[in-house]
């Protein structure tokens, strides 16, 4: 049976955008290189880019902040020694212009905006009385203690409803906020995880298109895994970060890397975008404690004990399945550390 899509029309709310760090990461990339070959329509509406520009706008000052902050800990008095270090000669206040960054990022999303076909759809039609009977029967996306903040929320929603009805279309809003879920109308789904999202859109493509491409890469990733583990083991290394409550923790270890799942979520010219899932198991010895060492009857019991523990860590890798067959590890665990917590 071919595979369907309830609607190929797609709203990408600002919790989107900021959960795959806006245009950076593969999800994101994705979902809006689909829209610029047409297999989707991808819309915002007038308020959503309000919102985007202004949500980058209030990390950048974060970010600025918490750099700001780091400086001035490391000039204080009894941290300055590091000075004398040519690797910290030149720790300065946050060098970045937040106007100039922000006219850059909001010049990504118009570039975005017109490469790939997304819709801007106006606010201006909301009928104002339909929003206040949504706020005064506190009804989705409006919820009890921050009604005030819900506003554009609800003109985005009345927007994308009002779009639906005049067009006879439905719309796929794409959001974390658990705010829209409740909001009820036959023109509108709501999905909050992209990736399955993607790969239903991958299906799609793959069979509409006659691509054939689904098995091939299907094929290479079963051929590939043993390889495919061996570079995720590889460039995992100087990934790991340890939070402990215990300062003798002894040689944390990784033992073994399992693959758990994969899934398909994009073809490009010559490379499908995989999300691979791989379970990581790793070890490590802390010393007997002094109560253990008190109470013992037998030399083993204050010995090092040893600690097992796996972790689930997603991987992004690409699939070259045109010409010669290659796999290439992109990302793991999306460059963030992957925190390993031991503690009593």
């Amino acid at each position: 049976m071919r595979t369907k899509l309830p609607t190929r029309n797609f709203f990408i709310d600002t919790s989107i955008f900021q959960e795959n760090n806006f245009f950076h990461g593969t999800k994101i990339q994705s979902l809006l290189n689909y829209g610029k070959i047409g297999v989707i329509n991808l819309f915002m509406t007038n308020i959503s880019k309000i919102e985007f520009i202004n949500r980058v706008k209030t990390l950048l000052k974060d970010c600025k902040e918490e750099h700001n902050k780091f400086v001035r800990h490391f000039n204080n008095q009894e941290f300055r020694v590091l000075r004398n270090l040519d690797l910290y000669q030149d720790l300065k206040s946050f060098p970045i212009s937040i106007t100039d960054s922000l006219a850059k990022i909001e010049n990504k999303l118009e570039t975005n905006i017109k490469v790939c076909n997304i819709k801007v759809l106006s606010a201006s039609g909301v009928n104002i009385d339909d929003v206040f009977e949504l706020y005064y029967n506190s009804l989705p996306p409006f919820s009890e203690g921050k009604k005030r903040y819900e506003f554009p929320d609800a003109f985005i929603i009345k927007t994308l409803d009002n779009y639906c009805q005049e067009n006879k279309i439905k719309i796929c809003i794409l959001t974390k906020d658990n705010d829209f879920n409740g909001y009820k109308s036959r023109h509108l789904i709501f999905k909050n995880n992209l990736e399955d999202v993607l790969v239903k859109i991958t299906k799609y493509y793959d069979e509409h298109y006659k691509l054939n491409s689904l098995s091939r890469v299907t094929a290479i990733l079963k051929a590939y895994r043993e390889t495919i583990l061996e570079l995720i083991r590889e460039n995992i290394k100087d990934k790991f970060e340890l939070h402990t409550d215990r300062e003798e923790i002894l040689q944390l270890t990784l033992n073994n890397i399992f693959f758990d799942n994969e899934k398909i979520i994009a073809f490009r010219d010559d490379f499908a975008e995989v999300l691979y899932n791989v379970k990581i198991e790793f070890s490590a010895f802390r010393p007997a404690s002094l109560k253990e060492i008190e109470t013992s009857f037998f030399e083993e019991d204050v010995k090092p004990k040893k600690i097992v523990k796996y972790e689930m860590v997603p991987v992004d890798i690409e699939v070259y399945f045109k010409g010669n067959r290659n796999v290439k590890v992109k990302w793991i665990n999306s460059t963030q550390p992957i925190k390993i917590q031991i503690y009593n």
